[in-house]
């Protein structure tokens, strides 16, 4: 479970970190209620008053995610510069949050797909290479 962030996120961050775990759900073709689960209950905690309405949120957020697929020789792939365009102003924190939101969601269905592995080693080697610049 994702720990107990001291600062709050700003909202911006917070729906980068939430788009970002929605496709991870969704990366395997299927997105499990488990893992909806995982992300309602981490936004729950992240969420403050002046954020307005969490319905709104979401929607936006449901609007967006599709945009992060292409389709390719009859399905759909992940557009990988469009993952490291959204997390890369997303500070060091933020993005340590976003990974472990991110494990949470992997693990929630109970299943590792190889495409969530892949997403998670896209958010992985962006954070290394931003630490080692």
């Amino acid at each position: 479970m994702v720990s107990a962030n001291n600062d709050p996120l700003s909202k911006a961050a917070l729906k980068k970190i939430v788009l970002c775990s929605y496709i991870m759900s969704g990366i395997d073709g299927y997105m499990d209620e488990s893992e909806f689960e995982v992300i309602e209950e981490f936004t729950a905690a992240q969420w403050l008053e002046t954020f307005g309405d969490k319905d709104d949120f979401y929607k936006e957020i449901d609007r967006e995610v599709l945009s992060f697929f292409v389709p390719t020789q009859g399905k759909f792939e992940l557009n990988k510069e469009s993952i490291v365009k959204i997390i890369d102003d997303l500070t060091f924190e933020e993005e340590l949050l976003l990974q472990e939101l991110m494990n949470d969601v992997m693990e929630a269905d109970g299943i590792i797909d190889p495409a969530e592995v892949s997403l998670m080693k896209i958010i992985k080697d962006h954070l290394e290479t931003r630490t080692s610049v």
